[in-house]
């Protein structure tokens, strides 16, 4: 052969400087899950730490207990602005039914101002 060294062709020694090792994941820093020869068992072992580090992500990310000031801070909130409303909200109540009712008065007022504003657009004509 001609250009051989040691046995060896020169396309060979000039394609070795392209060829990169290949991965074997696609995040070589993660765990994987080969304690085992057998594969279901190493999926198993796999689905377990997914769940752990689920779990972890979990409890970091989920506050714990609301505390009792965040708790009447948001029964603040539920409130309703009694202005425009034209029945009285009573602000404690058993089962929240004058909030609800109100809301839904809200809910509909708001509704028919946008569909008034709709049905004034389409009478005008530019003609």
């Amino acid at each position: 052969m001609a250009g051989a060294v040691d046995g060896r062709d020169d396309s060979q020694e000039h394609l070795r400087g392209f060829i990169q090792p290949v991965q074997r994941a696609w995040r070589p820093e993660c765990e994987q899950a080969d304690e085992s020869r057998k594969q279901s068992q190493n999926l198993n072992a796999c689905f377990d730490k997914l769940t752990s580090m689920i779990a972890e992500a979990g409890r970091v990310a989920v506050p714990g207990e609301t505390s009792p000031e965040q708790k009447k801070k948001v029964q603040k909130l539920y409130v309703i602005d009694t202005e425009k409303t034209t029945k009285v909200i009573k602000k404690t109540t058993a089962n929240g039914y004058y909030r609800q009712r109100a809301a839904n008065e809200a809910r509909i007022r708001m509704k028919k101002e946008h569909s008034n504003k709709k049905s004034s657009r389409k009478g005008r004509s530019d003609e």
